[in-house]
């Protein structure tokens, strides 16, 4: 039997004794799993049906404790009918009566008498079950529109572990569509908040349920992106499926990081991102740029992302106008093409465009120089390394297979951060061109990437695949994480979008419908520069804070007066990032003549239908980068504008805020302190984000203990970015992370360090691995980096492994006594004897 949980029940439940509440609810369940009668029930639980006139047709209660009560309805008995649910219960809300039970308590010990005490209790109970009837009174319910999460294999104890819960939620009609149609190639749209990542989730699980020996391929741009997609997918199969399924529905599945898997197929340990890009090339190359003062203005106005967005996601990742790219590594467009789709895209002045160029050159230069490669490079390095392997007439005449065994699917999360020389090289890799899907959002476009949905359409034409919109394409509108202020601040963005620039057919979606039950808040705190920094300094302080601003300059600006490098982000740093309050400093300022002229545009087409706009690409970009903004919100948004008033802000977006000319802690709803557990908690988030620069400011500023370890591995990961891989381990290993120091060892050729530091990790796994592995040579590989601690642990783990395995050999106890003296040799020989296979 399945269990409902409208998710509004498990935001009742009280901290301190969530755990208690939840066994009682299991045992209940279980009772009801049972059969129990409904006299049982109610002599085990008290379960009685709730009085008066409710919502629903029918509302139910049990007691979990004194005072306490759990609401629940059935399946059966709502006004709609559920598929496949019919005989579920469902959890609504936990009633909690704490004041009473003090209040009696209190009374109990000048009531010496046990029938007042008796008595006491019944009143007690009496007045619980009347306000659990009045709370009942109030509540409707709809799985399609109130946020469910389902219980089917996995229990409602593990309401315990949120985290482990991602993923496990009730499909609504046009989300199970999704899912279950066979739409192939299928392109997945989805607003913020929208679930994109745990429909796509559930269409693999579908998709491998129909079909059991296929092979999938699971690709995300991140690490971060990666770790969440599987966890949502083993979260899902535990809930879905017979215990002993999983495992064999986990191996069809390959979940890949698109960076690490192309380090991976092309043997090299590190590429240059972004941070390395800014701070070893061109913060430097704009302090020495010798050209003529034209071109050296240029630059000096020119930040280190938007010329990172410009030569990753044009100039070198562009995968050609017939997706027939040039594959030469450290290739570059030509100047021509690219000043073509300069002007196409809207960017820059032609003047600009070529200074830009110039700046891709120097980059190539610096990169030969230091011997290092990025994504796009690597993406062609892989396909001219694959096309020497297929050309090979001995690979040829061994198999008639392509030169790697592809996927019978992929999936792509994320697919806008991607460049379109990584969306070439992914499409390749699967048996069927069809056989795909794409999942991200237009809106959300703001990575160095020119992402177009246009050009995914010529993508499939290229491979004879007709792209039909109501077929292919699937969009997701309901939004799960902003509450309802913010997603009607997101339509109007919208609004103005299609005002300006008409109905996109391929990239616009309807509405978005706020799914989170919280009305919201919008501040505004304009042309106030000294409340502007009261109000800053105090958010600073705040775990449940981000500043967002819209320029490097202002962010670098406020980290000095704020003294916090922490909690100031600009919007490409907070994508995929989200916090209880955001607030955005000058994102209209910044921009404000484009931004007025883009207002005035609207008011025009609004009255004439007549619009008018040079570079209609960027005006889409801005857009963009204000949707990115506000959707981080889960409660509370905020702009501070030093030269914009509240008046334009309210006639630009077209909504009411609440407008607030002194800072008060009270009125902008910032007066819940922050703790130090608060803090680490929320630099674990920037962990998982892999901002370690972010996390490792923030871990120095905690004293707790177990933050020095997570400063280690921070400390590491930023080491092992740029190739520092001795460095790296060593942090790794004061941090304890065991697994991560092996493989950073192992790049720094430290071989002895690389197996101690195995063992620590996963004994079994070195054995498996180094000990019993044919292809590795013992004298060479092993046998000089043994140290006496490796050898008397390889030596104790041999003894341990022939041990357990005598029994399947030698049955008499003689034998096994021999045996275990002879593995008790000098260590070098047991390996080499493990090695010829003398004891296998």
């Amino acid at each position: 039997m399945s269990i409902l949980e409208d998710i509004r029940f498990e935001r009742s439940l009280p901290r301190e004794n969530r755990e208690q509440i939840l066994a009682k609810v299991d045992q209940f369940i279980q009772a009801w799993e049972s059969n129990a009668s409904p006299n049982d029930l109610n002599t085990q639980f008290s379960m009685k049906k709730v009085r008066g006139d409710t919502i629903l047709k029918e509302v139910w209660k049990f007691k979990v404790s004194d005072g306490c009560r759990i609401l629940f309805t059935k399946a059966k008995d709502l006004n709609i009918a559920i598929e496949g649910y019919e005989d579920a219960l469902i959890l609504l809300r936990y009633c909690n009566h704490d004041e009473q039970i003090t209040k009696a308590r209190q009374i109990s010990k000048v009531m010496p008498k046990v029938e007042d005490s008796e008595e006491l209790a019944e009143q007690i109970d009496l007045e619980a079950d009347l306000e659990a009837d009045k709370v009942a009174e109030a509540i409707d319910y709809n799985p399609e529109t109130s946020i469910t999460r389902v219980f089917k294999h996995m229990r409602i104890e593990s309401l315990m572990d949120l985290e482990s819960l991602q993923g496990i939620y009730y499909l609504n009609r046009n989300q199970r569509e999704c899912v279950n149609n066979d739409y192939r190639p299928l392109i997945l749209f989805g607003s913020a908040g929208s679930g994109k990542t745990t429909i796509g989730v559930y269409k693999l699980v579908d998709l491998i349920r129909q079909n059991p020996h296929i092979k999938v391929g699971y690709y995300t741009y991140s690490n971060r992106l990666k770790e969440t997609a599987e966890k949502i997918f083993e979260t899902v199969l535990k809930n879905e499926l017979e215990p002993d399924e999983v495992e064999a529905y986990k191996k069809q599945v390959e979940f890949l990081s698109l960076r690490d898997w192309l380090k991976a197929q092309t043997s090299v340990d590190y590429i240059v991102q972004y941070d390395q890009f800014n701070e070893e090339f061109f913060v430097p190359l704009r302090q020495n740029w010798s050209m003529n003062p034209e071109y050296k203005n240029v630059i000096l106005n020119l930040t280190a992302y938007e010329a990172w967005r410009e030569i990753r996601g044009l100039i070198k990742g562009y995968a050609g106008d017939n997706w027939k790219p040039q594959l030469e590594v450290y290739g570059l467009l030509s100047e021509k093409e690219y000043m073509r789709l300069s002007r196409q895209y809207g960017f820059y002045t032609p003047e600009q465009s070529k200074v830009i160029y110039a700046l891709a050159l120097k980059y190539i230069t610096w990169q030969k120089e230091k011997g290092l490669l990025d994504e796009n490079d690597l993406c062609k390095k892989l396909f001219l390394q694959e096309q020497d392997i297929y050309m090979s007439s001995d690979y040829r005449a061994e198999t008639n297979t392509a030169y790697e065994e592809k996927y019978d699917w992929i999936v792509v999360d994320e697919v806008q951060d991607l460049t379109e020389l990584e969306i070439y090289l992914l499409q390749t890799r699967v048996s069927e061109a069809g056989n795909f899907l794409l999942s991200g959002d237009y809106h959300q476009t703001i990575a160095p990437t020119y992402f177009d949905t246009k050009r995914i359409m010529t993508l499939l034409e290229y491979y004879n695949y007709r792209y039909e919109e109501d077929k292919n394409r699937f969009v997701l509108t309901y939004n799960y994480r902003n509450p309802k202020q913010i997603v009607e601040l997101a339509n109007q963005l919208a609004a103005i979008r299609k005002q300006i620039f008409g109905r996109d057919k391929r990239n616009d979606y309807s509405e978005e419908v706020a799914r989170c039950e919280q009305i919201g808040n919008l501040y505004t705190l304009c042309q106030s520069r000294q409340e502007k920094i009261k109000l800053l300094k105090t958010a600073v302080e705040k775990a449940y804070v981000y500043i967002v601003v819209a320029t490097l300059r202002e962010k670098e600006e406020l980290e000095q007066q704020l003294n916090n490098k922490i909690r100031i982000f600009t919007i490409y740093e907070v994508k995929g990032l989200e916090n209880k309050y955001i607030i955005g400093v000058n994102l209209i300022s910044s921009l404000k003549k484009h931004w007025e002229k883009l207002y005035k545009a609207y008011g025009q087409g609004r009255e004439t239908g007549n619009i008018r706009l040079d570079h209609p690409y960027f005006y889409r970009y801005m857009l963009n980068l204000l949707y990115v903004t506000l959707t981080r919100s889960q409660e509370s948004l905020c702009f501070i504008e030093d030269e914009v008033t509240a008046d334009f802000m309210t006639k630009l977006l077209n909504i009411e805020m609440q407008h607030e000319t002194t800072f008060d802690e009270g009125t902008f709803d910032l007066s819940e302190v922050s703790s130090a557990e608060d803090f680490y908690i929320e630099a674990l988030k920037f962990e998982v984000a892999e901002d370690y620069k972010r996390a490792l400011a923030q871990y120095e500023r905690l004293r707790m203990p177990k933050a020095r370890f997570r400063e280690h591995f921070c400390k590491g990961k930023l080491a092992e970015e740029t190739g520092r891989f001795q460095e790296a381990a060593q942090h790794y290993e004061k941090a304890k992370e065991w697994q991560a120091a092996a493989k950073a060892y192992y790049k720094a050729k430290s071989y002895t360090k690389y197996y101690e530091c195995f063992i620590k990790w996963d004994d079994k796994r070195f054995m498996k691995e180094v000990i019993y592995n044919n292809a590795i040579d013992y004298n060479q590989k092993i046998k000089p980096y043994l140290t006496p601690y490796l050898k008397e642990k390889i030596t104790v783990l041999c003894m341990q492994y022939y041990i357990d395995k005598l029994p399947e050999y030698h049955e008499e106890q003689e034998n096994q006594i021999l045996w275990a003296e002879e593995i008790s040799i000098q260590v070098e020989k047991v390996v080499a004897a493990l090695e010829a296979k003398k004891y296998g």
